[in-house]
């Protein structure tokens, strides 16, 4: 076999090119290039379906080959997003519920059960898991990285946990950063306006040996606060500083690796409302969250003849988080070991093994304690995957399963069985059946949640005192689980034009329940909701993803997705009742060399949230709405860009989300800012 070094391959996926809008996707830039290197208007829709992507099996595929409703963000959707942050460009996801809670947070979920918390998502960064070990979600407010090194972002709806384990029950999103020997030479960027108060950043990137290629950035921003539903400022505003580093390279043609790190600080500012055992029974605070932490990732890839090759990563992550209602800090270490290899001419083969250590600590208050304060756990876990090419160029099966030990509820096994068939060359249909868990949180096991006190005397709390409510764990809480079916098919329907739809029904068990358990201590009564793992259901839909190139210059990107969510009894499930229809429609018109417009509008249905301190019962609702973005964008010279952007301009504000206590429903404001963005 012959290997190729770094610069053959890259020049190889140039001539190639990449993107692509099938399996959910939809792509219009090139994968593995800066956006200003590529002009995907000369590209036909067919010429973007030979993007190779990872999140599917673990192992680069195309995407027209992919069996999963897997959507990718490239480097260009990025660039025409208008977007500040990665949680917005998720936005033009089909399936995916982005919610803005605040100035500072989100509530982000795949196919349901969206909330702050959220814990049935996946997240990674370049391979790295960011999600919290506390409660199993992400700190969405600390993810976050120059937005033109991003290379693609990968987003599979539905059950991950074949190849990458618990928690990627209802997706995974996969964030992919370029090869340092993509981002050479300088990039500085900075802008303003009225949400977008100050940013500013950039990178550089060289050559610093023969075959090995490096990169810096830093970063820093600050945002305004929004307002509350009463019309008055939220206190929310934050500010957050980002630097970080990567080296590519290879020490042969048959290798390659790669090390980079990330450094990050916020302050957060937010306004609480807290319980207190003291008239009036609660109080409004306004509170500092500083929030800092940093990784350092390395990985090694030895290529193999036979088309094979071994992968050993290594990172370890550190992240810290003080505010008022709680304090935490954790350390994670994990080891990764991956083999891929061909077995005779039909079969593909790949399997792996992890590790992974967590170390947390946490500093107890009145409103969250979890005993014991600090913890250790363990995660061991093999996975193996076979395809088979039953008929050639027609029918491809995928059989694997992942298994895991943890320290909480023993061994979990997580199969799937996936199909892809080709009936014509533009014609993919796909079907899978998964198994995947979710495993229990220190929440659900070790806290006390105090949310409200209900003063004496009142209907829900007849006793004398007053008596202090919320949740409080259940030692046995055991897995949640999902049995998935989901099927799709995608149509290239001609050069210019392509869809993408995926059906599922998911099938739910051991849900997150809740009980009362009262308690009188003598001072003040405890009636708090005891986890536990009573709900079941079951939740159906549909997603839809079209790419049209109407004309060599201009595009159009539509995604639509319907969910309907039956479980066992809402009131005792903990999170939302999701928007049953989401609506999203791009259009990028370049009109000459020196401008382009980008139009995006999107319509959310209307949705429930639990909210605590609803006056009106344990959910909020959340109304409709619509609204749209625009980017105006001047390119002087080649080197300088100069963009307007307005964002949520339909209406003066909106609400997307409250989150489930210690908050104050916010409304989402208009904004307008000016970016300039230089390359030397």
């Amino acid at each position: 076999m012959n290997f190729l070094s770094y610069d053959q391959v890259r020049q190889k996926r140039r001539r190639a090119g990449a993107g692509f809008v099938m399996g959910a996707v939809l792509l219009t830039a090139a994968a593995t290039c800066p956006a200003s290197e590529t002009d995907l208007t000369v590209m036909s829709i067919e010429d973007l379906m030979g993007i190779q992507v990872t999140s599917v099996s673990k192992k680069a595929q195309s995407l027209s080959d992919s069996a999963a409703a897997i959507f990718v963000i490239t480097a260009e959707d990025i660039a025409q997003s208008g977007a500040t942050c990665i949680p917005e460009l998720l936005r033009m996801v089909p399936g995916l519920n982005v919610a803005r809670i605040d100035s500072n947070k989100w509530a982000i979920t795949s196919r349901g059960f969206n909330s702050r918390f959220s814990d049935k998502l996946l997240v990674l960064m370049d391979g790295r898991s960011v999600y919290n070990p506390l409660y199993s979600g992400v700190y969405w407010e600390v993810q976050d990285t120059v937005l033109e090194d991003i290379e693609r972002i990968e987003v599979i709806r539905g059950p991950g946990a074949t190849v990458w384990g618990a928690n990627a029950v209802n997706g995974v999103i996969n964030i992919i950063t370029k090869h340092a020997g993509d981002t050479l030479g300088g990039l500085a960027f900075a802008g303003g306006g009225t949400e977008e108060r100050t940013f500013a950043g950039g990178r550089y990137g060289a050559t610093l040996a023969e075959g090995i290629y490096g990169r810096f950035y830093a970063k820093g921003n600050a945002r305004d606060s929004y307002q509350f539903v009463t019309g008055e400022d939220a206190e929310d505003s934050w500010q957050t500083y980002r630097s970080g580093f990567r080296v590519d390279g290879s020490l042969a043609h048959s290798n390659s690796f790669n090390v980079q790190g990330d450094i990050y600080k916020g302050d957060l500012n937010q306004t609480v409302k807290l319980a207190t055992l003291n008239e009036p029974y609660s109080r409004i605070d306004e509170d500092e969250v500083e929030t800092e932490g940093g990784n350092v990732l390395a990985s090694w890839t030895q290529y193999l003849s036979n088309r094979g090759q071994i992968d050993l990563q290594f990172y370890y992550d550190r992240a810290r988080r003080d505010e008022l209602t709680k304090n935490e800090e954790s350390d994670t270490l994990d080891l990764e070991f991956k083999h891929h290899f061909a077995l005779g001419k039909k079969q593909d083969l790949v399997w792996g093994l992890n590790y992974r250590y967590i170390d947390q600590q946490f500093y107890n208050s009145f409103w969250t304690i979890l005993d014991p304060a600090s913890s250790q756990s363990n995660l061991f876990s093999f996975f193996v995957q076979d395809e088979y090419t039953a008929i050639e160029d027609k029918l491809i099966l995928t059989l694997g399963s992942k298994v895991e030990h943890n320290d909480a509820t023993g061994f979990e096994v997580q199969p799937s069985v996936r199909a892809l068939f080709s009936p014509q060359k533009n014609h993919k249909i796909w079907a899978a059946v998964s198994r995947a868990v979710r495993t229990p949180t220190r929440i659900e096991r070790n806290s006390t949640i105090t949310t409200i006190v209900i003063p004496p005397g009142d209907d829900v709390n007849p006793l004398p005192v007053p008596a202090a409510g919320g949740v409080t764990a259940y030692r046995d809480y055991d897995s949640q689980v999902v049995v998935a079916y989901e099927a799709g098919y995608r149509y290239l329907v001609s050069e210019a034009l392509s869809f993408d739809m995926a059906l599922f029904y998911n099938d739910y068990d051991k849900l997150r329940s809740f009980k009362i358990t009262p308690v009188f201590n003598g001072s003040y009564g405890e009636v708090y909701n005891q986890f536990g793992n009573q709900a079941d259901g079951t939740s159906h839909g549909f997603e839809l993803a079209v790419a049209w190139q109407a004309l060599d210059v201009l595009k159009f990107d539509l995604a639509y997705s319907f969910i309907n969510e039956n479980y066992t009894d809402i009131n005792i499930t903990w999170g939302s009742e999701a928007p049953a229809n989401q609506f999203s429609l791009r259009a990028d018109w370049k009109v000459n060399d020196s401008f382009s417009f980008d139009i995006w509008g999107r319509y959310v249905d209307n949705a429930a949230c639990m909210y605590v301190g609803n006056p009106g019962g344990a959910y909020y609702t959340i109304d409709d709405y619509f609204t749209a973005d625009l980017q105006i964008t001047y390119h002087p010279t080649s080197n300088l860009n100069i963009s307007l952007v307005g964002q949520n301009l339909l209406a003066e504000s909106h609400e997307e989300y409250v989150q489930e206590f210690w908050s104050l429903p916010t409304e989402v404001e208009r904004g307008i800012y000016l970016k300039a963005t230089y390359r030397f």
